[in-house]
């Protein structure tokens, strides 16, 4: 995540900085989130090194929420995110799900479209930094 998230200066604010993922209060978050017998998490690999992975969560009101598909950029253009993202979709088994996405990142809110999702609203995100778009399916 703090790798994809450096890509993310080329359309957010400025002096935005990415969040740290890594602290111990994240860290402990995260794997809660995986540990849940309703969650979904899948790395993809090449020569034994990560090249992007997707988490989806439940929500308490039985909602998905898609957290990460994360591609880093020598792998975009590539069939990975498609790959990603179709097993996630596929393990959500039909289930009304949702994402966040920064506003500005065009290339992933075309993706998101082209593969099915509708767009609902942008919000501005205050802790995060930035507009976030909201999409469903």
């Amino acid at each position: 995540m703090a790798v994809a998230f450096q890509g993310y200066k080329a359309f957010a604010p400025e002096g935005w900085e990415p969040p740290d993922e890594l602290t111990p209060a994240n860290v402990e978050r995260l794997r809660g989130e995986l540990a849940a017998p309703d969650a979904f998490a899948l790395m993809a690999m090449h020569a034994g090194d990560p090249i992007g992975h997707a988490l989806w969560i439940t929500l308490e009101d039985g909602l998905v929420h898609l957290r990460h598909l994360f591609v880093y950029e020598p792998w975009w253009g590539t069939e990975v995110a498609r790959t990603l993202h179709a097993r996630a979709v596929e393990a959500m088994a039909g289930r009304p799900a949702r994402l966040f996405t920064p506003a500005g990142h065009i290339r992933a809110r075309r993706f998101y479209e082209r593969e099915g999702w509708r767009f609902g609203e942008e919000r501005l995100d205050k802790a995060f930094g930035m507009t976030l778009a909201e999409y469903r399916r």
